[in-house]
């Protein structure tokens, strides 16, 4: 078996990562949800991805990536500092139930890893003390 080198502790080192990085990505884009862009390829949402072939590279496979291609929204403001000739403020089309829901499951996920983590750590601890 190709995997057969990844012990657990890099395959839940991996889960902390990338649910880090997910909590992360959401809150940022919640937090850009609302904020006027300049222009439409001003800010950039942010994704979490992972190489296609991440399990035979565990260790370095989460990453945050800037999507270009997201969407955009214009609203009328013509009284906001960046509305254009029209009056039309553009802002970053994200979905905050959406990104909400990432973040509680996210964090769940996360808190889930930490609590095997410490099992596994617990139960290394009983063998030692039963091979004494």
């Amino acid at each position: 078996m190709q995997f057969a080198n990844l012990s657990v502790q890099d395959v839940i080192s991996f889960g902390l990562r990338h649910e880090k990085a997910r909590v992360e990505a959401a809150s940022y884009n919640i937090a850009i949800a609302n904020v006027a862009l300049p222009n439409k390829n001003t800010a950039s949402v942010l994704q979490v991805k992972t190489h296609a072939n991440f399990l035979s590279d565990i260790k370095n496979s989460v990453y945050l990536n800037n999507v270009s291609d997201y969407k955009t929204k214009s609203v009328y403001e013509p009284g906001h500092p960046l509305a254009d000739i029209r009056g039309m403020v553009i802002y970053p089309e994200i979905d905050t139930a959406t990104e909400m829901a990432t973040l509680v499951s996210a964090s769940r996920a996360y808190d889930a890893n930490v609590r095997i983590f410490n099992s596994i750590k617990d139960m290394t601890a009983k063998a030692y003390e039963i091979g004494k």
